[in-house]
């Protein structure tokens, strides 16, 4: 014998308020920070240039700044997505393109895709 199928509504799309994700930013914060450190401090700055030395504790902060940066330019577009891990998931992603723009921006041929 089959269920019944039950309809599940959906939760209702709307955008994250700014209050909201400046909170859910305020809960990130810490944790993007300490793994940023963790992959970044100490590498080379460019794999082909060895003389080009590594990221130090101070550049990685600079280019958190910048993503930081960068992310409250990136938000207001960022797609209004219907529960907490989706909002999160998307923050992140966005969080991840910040980066990558400010390593670009730096210079880094270590954030370049290697041939």
């Amino acid at each position: 014998m089959t269920r019944p199928s039950r309809s599940r509504r959906r939760p209702a799309t709307r955008p994250l308020s700014p209050p909201a994700r400046a909170g859910l930013i305020l809960l990130l914060r810490p944790w993007a920070s300490r793994a940023a450190h963790a992959a970044i401090t100490g590498r080379a700055r460019s794999r082909a240039d060895p003389a080009a030395g590594r990221f130090t504790r101070a550049e990685v902060n600079a280019l958190l700044r910048e993503a930081w940066t960068r992310l409250g330019q990136l938000t207001p577009g960022l797609p209004a997505e219907p529960t907490p891990g989706n909002r999160q998931n998307v923050l992140l992603a966005a969080l991840t393109l910040a980066m990558f723009q400010a390593l670009l921006e730096d210079g880094s041929t270590a954030a370049t895709p290697s041939s």
